[in-house]
């Protein structure tokens, strides 16, 4: 053990005598500075010493060892209990009825889920169909273009005009296999 943890019961015993809360404070802020240094967390100290975590610390005896009162300390309600207030209590019934109920309950929610899960199958089918008539009906108007170029006559372009004719002539020969 150290020097410090040897001294503390002769010191708890001798703190609280007599003395106020803030002479208590002024004498344990000056021991802590003479052992350890400057204590900078003393603003921290008095916001949480009122909260319910530190409301009822026990104190010790002179034997070194805690009172047994108010050692079971009621802490405030934390971010699990909240989540979990607005959640439905499970409860292992055996009640056939109520069992039951709840498959029945559980059998329609998942025939609705299968139900939309088919609706949106048909959607989506009826969809791809109408781009598949969507696209062949672009590519006719796309062919019927094509078919007119191919039929007007280029004889009267010049140079650039009648090469950039004929390259685009060749690509559509080639696309329609003519």
């Amino acid at each position: 053990m150290s020097s410090v943890s040897r001294g503390i019961p002769t010191r708890c015993d001798n703190w609280g005598n007599g003395q106020n809360k803030g002479n208590i404070l002024t004498r344990a802020l000056k021991e802590y500075n003479a052992m350890k240094g400057s204590f900078t967390y003393l603003r921290c100290w008095e916001i949480l010493r009122g909260s319910p975590k530190w409301s009822n610390v026990p104190t010790m005896t002179s034997s070194g060892r805690h009172d047994d009162e108010d050692l079971e300390l009621e802490r405030p309600p934390g971010r699990r209990s909240d989540k979990n207030k607005g959640k439905k209590e499970f409860s292992s019934s055996s009640n056939p009825e109520i069992l039951k109920q709840d498959f029945e309950e559980m059998n329609r929610r998942l025939q609705d889920i299968r139900d939309l899960g088919h609706r949106r199958l048909q959607t989506m089918e009826e969809r791809n169909s109408e781009n598949k008539k969507f696209v062949a009906l672009q590519e006719s108007r796309q062919m019927e273009n094509h078919i007119e170029f191919l039929s007007k006559p280029i004889d009267h372009l010049t140079d650039d005009a009648m090469i950039l004719s004929q390259m685009r002539r060749q690509q559509i020969r080639q696309k329609y296999g003519l």
